[in-house]
């Protein structure tokens, strides 16, 4: 009998050790998410701690990319990098919890002699990858060197290429991929590719072919006037367009500010003639519209003056104002533009070369007809209507006549 008392006690006892044990909402001493002890937390309060240690990590954690001697370092939280630990804490708690109240003491007697540890699960966005390795690019590239043309002393000289070397965004974050699906820190060398350059050498040597040339004058005296000249001319010498380029004088020159090296000198402006930052300009850019009609290539956008310039005839100008006067034209070709535009004492030339010959026996010339003379009865001036035409040979033969533009002037001329 006394030994069945003695047993009652006994499990007495040890149900009001065990039993409050087993029955608690806090988690079993010996159990781990990663290095974090949640034992004896509630469910709460584990999911805090283990919150802070998942900003931790993913600060402390991160990937060297290197190249040579170029680096970046990226943490896991840059990489866009989370931990999934919701569903490992309700793993965690619920361990042994399921069994019978025996079962449940035996596997809390293992776990404070070997605990149980649970892995985090990690989850990332290949996109943010993608865009934040975009980002970096220009980090790890090396940009290439395009071949140069250059013409001197009436021949063209071709300096070679050099290809270049780009970030290979989809190879590099396949490597970023692979470790974080480790969790493993370290460094990647990054891949790279080859950059090729826009213009090659074999491309340039192709240019070699005039397909049009136009030259003006102007008065060498006039000192400020033939400063903007200059400059302009030297703004678009040796300007390259690709199959389907548009050239547009406005981005080619840029602003025209004093702060570019243009000057003061006459303009037209609502028909008079007044002082003004890179008077000048139009006459650069009307010798390249008429370079590019006898180059028979597309003129996009063209604006006449409003009065009558000496340096062309009527018909064959092209008005330029920064900011809201443009000329514009496509290379139409199969092949690479090269503009000359040089001047010589009191003369500016433009050519435009490419990589075809043009016809043998085909040439073109233009006519400027005035159509009609507008009385103006407010003022005392006339406006001219001017349509200029393109007559088209072949050998001495009319093949095409067409119209090219309708211009309108004051009469008045201008220099």
């Amino acid at each position: 009998m006394w030994k069945e008392v003695g047993a009652f006690i006994f499990l007495l006892v040890w149900g009001s050790f065990i039993i409050p044990t087993l029955t608690s909402n806090t988690f079993y001493e010996g159990i781990y998410i990663e290095e974090v002890n949640v034992g004896g937390l509630t469910f709460q309060e584990a999911q805090q701690k283990v919150e802070r240690y998942v900003q931790q990590l993913l600060v402390e954690k991160q990937l060297e990319l290197y190249q040579g001697e170029r680096k970046e370092f990226l943490s896991y939280k840059e990489l866009g990098v989370e931990y999934l630990f919701s569903q490992i804490l309700e793993q965690a708690y619920v361990l042994g919890r399921n069994k019978n109240w025996i079962e449940s003491y035996f596997i809390t007697c293992v776990l404070k002699k070997k605990p149980a540890v649970f892995s985090l699960t990690l989850s990332y966005d290949s996109n943010h990858i993608y865009s934040l390795l975009k980002k970096l690019q220009n980090n790890f590239s090396q940009k290439p060197k395009d071949a140069i043309i250059q013409r001197n002393h009436k021949e063209f000289t071709v300096i070679k290429e050099e290809t270049g070397k780009v970030l290979d965004i989809h190879k590099t974050a396949e490597q970023i991929q692979k470790a974080l699906e480790r969790q493993s820190t370290g460094s990647i060398q990054v891949e790279l590719m080859d950059w090729q350059p826009e213009y090659t050498k074999e491309q340039l040597e192709q240019v070699q072919y005039v397909l049009g040339s136009f030259c003006t004058f102007f008065n060498s005296f006039q000192e400020m006037r033939n400063q903007n000249i200059q400059q302009a001319a030297q703004k678009i010498h040796g300007t390259l367009l690709k199959p389907g380029d548009i050239f547009s004088a406005q981005e080619v020159l840029g602003e025209i500010t004093k702060e570019n090296g243009y000057v003061d000198a006459p303009v037209i402006v609502n028909g008079q003639m007044v002082p003004d930052i890179g008077g000048g300009i139009c006459q650069v850019v009307t010798t390249v519209y008429n370079a590019v009609l006898f180059s028979e290539l597309d003129v996009l956008e063209r604006k006449n003056h409003s009065l009558p310039v000496s340096y062309v005839p009527l018909g064959r100008d092209a008005a330029f104002a920064t900011g809201w006067l443009d000329f514009k034209f496509k290379n139409n070709t199969v092949g690479i533009l090269y503009m000359e535009c040089s001047v010589d004492k009191s003369e500016l030339c433009v050519t435009i070369y490419g990589t075809k010959p043009k016809e043998k026996d085909r040439r073109v010339e233009f006519i400027s007809q005035v159509e009609e003379i507008e009385k103006n009865q407010d003022v005392e001036s006339e406006a001219l209507h001017v349509k200029l035409y393109k007559r088209t040979y072949n050998k001495d033969q009319i093949v095409e006549e067409k119209l090219v533009n309708i211009s309108r002037y004051k009469p008045k001329p201008a220099s």
